[in-house]
């Protein structure tokens, strides 16, 4: 562990260059992998594009079988496309996503998505997430929040929350608007986009990518975030998702910017139609300083077409830190 830091700090990552480098690459890894899934498709023949097909809605729930695509009409070239099908009638909130041209995946409760991936044009949510600490975060006076939603502002040792806004402009590609807040106190504006390339293995897999940029208030900094994103259904119970990027900070008055390496593995099971549980890992590894770990058990119930409720306890991990919390996320779908 300690050779593994020495090499780490062996990086100069003051220079901006290198900062936008590392995004580069976390960019192009995504693009690479988008390439080889549509050779694949070329050759077998068997997965349409993710704008040209929807699921039978009989088979939604056989993950094992092979899904049948249902042709859409389509317009004649490669931007956002008129609806021109209807969605099957749907009963619950995840069955209403664009979940229904992909293998159905929950989202995990902390580090979200932008609506599913595959998500249709016109989708939108909102929703509001909260982390309850359940002890102390620091017994150090005027300590900053590592573990918070804006790790750099003040910790003033009370409810992260953050409400936010949800909308897919066309099929596939979704926006956000996120106000992370710790109390009355508004601390950062949050903007993101995320893209869906495609799907491949007969729908089990399906995998995309999302940008952030966030703007912390206290301190005035700016930072981007750019995720590859992935997940893969095994069976009709189990599945799993991933995103994996990078994060730095870009711009501001701070002189010891860093950039941080991003890992969000989670594990899902299907326990009913409506009820899924799953454990959600979040790994952050400041180049040359800190490693944060998030484990956060949690469970998602759909209560009707429109409404869903995520819980779950867990801890944060950091160097000094150990942090209990409670979570919850509360959903509405439009």
């Amino acid at each position: 562990m300690k050779r593994g830091s020495r090499f780490l700090q062996s990086f100069d990552l003051s220079n901006r260059s290198r900062r936008l480098s590392i995004h580069t690459l976390c960019f192009v890894v995504g693009v690479i992998t988008y390439n080889v899934a549509v050779a694949e498709n070329l050759q077998m023949g068997q997965t349409l594009p993710l704008q040209h097909t929807i699921t039978a809605p009989g088979q939604q729930r056989d993950s094992s079988a092979m899904v049948v695509p249902v042709p859409r009409q389509l317009s004649g070239d490669r931007r956002c496309l008129d609806q021109t099908l209807d969605a099957p009638p749907l009963k619950t909130l995840d069955r209403v996503s664009g979940e229904d041209r992909g293998p159905r995946i929950a989202e995990p409760m902390v580090f979200d998505l932008i609506r599913p991936l595959g998500a249709k044009g016109g989708e939108r949510e909102v929703n509001v997430l909260g982390l309850v600490p359940l002890g102390h975060r620091s017994r150090r006076a005027n300590a900053t929040d590592p573990l918070g939603l804006v790790r750099r502002s003040p910790d003033r040792q009370g409810l992260e929350w953050a409400p936010e806004i949800e909308y897919a402009v066309c099929d596939g590609v979704a926006l956000e608007f996120e106000a992370p807040m710790e109390n009355t106190h508004l601390e950062a504006y949050k903007a993101a986009g995320q893209i869906t390339f495609g799907t491949g293995l007969n729908h089990r897999f399906i995998h995309g990518a999302q940008a952030i940029v966030q703007y912390d208030r206290d301190p005035k900094l700016w930072t981007t975030t750019l995720l590859y994103l992935a997940g893969f259904r095994f069976d009709e119970t189990w599945s799993v998702f991933g995103m994996f990027g990078s994060r730095a900070e870009v711009g501001g008055p701070i002189p010891d910017k860093t950039v941080e390496w991003l890992s969000n593995v989670s594990l899902f099971a299907d326990v009913t139609d409506r009820t899924v549980a799953g454990i959600e890992t979040n790994l952050g590894q400041v180049i040359g300083g800190n490693t944060e770990l998030l484990v956060m058990p949690q469970l998602h119930y759909e209560i009707d077409r429109y409404w869903m409720i995520q819980v779950g306890i867990g801890a944060r991990i950091s160097a000094g830190f150990t942090l209990p919390e409670a979570g919850f996320r509360i959903i509405r779908e439009f």
